[in-house]
């Protein structure tokens, strides 16, 4: 599908890709398709949906395990928790990142 050419059209792409998702996505597909004019138009917005729900998953489960390392000095790691904290949640409160700090 990605190796579409200029022959196909992207009501043609369009419709093989909707046959392809499943559950949640197929779903999501059928709520957003009037927003799809182009491959490029669906391209976009389902990475958006779905690959920065993953990468999100990616980056707590990298916060969960963070430990201080045993040459790392304190504000290394600090800084680094609290990055991970704000690539999360940009809006995260301190105390949420005390927490995380903290354990």
């Amino acid at each position: 599908i990605t190796k579409a050419n200029d022959e196909s059209s992207n009501h043609e792409i369009l419709e093989i890709v909707r046959g392809k998702l499943t559950q949640s996505a197929g779903l999501w597909f059928d709520n957003n398709e009037h927003n799809f004019r182009t491959w490029s138009d669906f391209e976009i917005q389902f990475r958006t949906r779905y690959f920065s729900t993953t990468m999100t998953h990616t980056k707590f489960d990298k916060l969960k395990q963070r430990i201080q390392l045993p040459d790392e000095p304190v504000t290394s790691y600090i800084d680094d928790v609290i990055n991970l904290c704000r690539e999360i949640d940009s809006h995260m409160s301190d105390s949420i990142i005390i927490q995380h700090l903290m354990s």
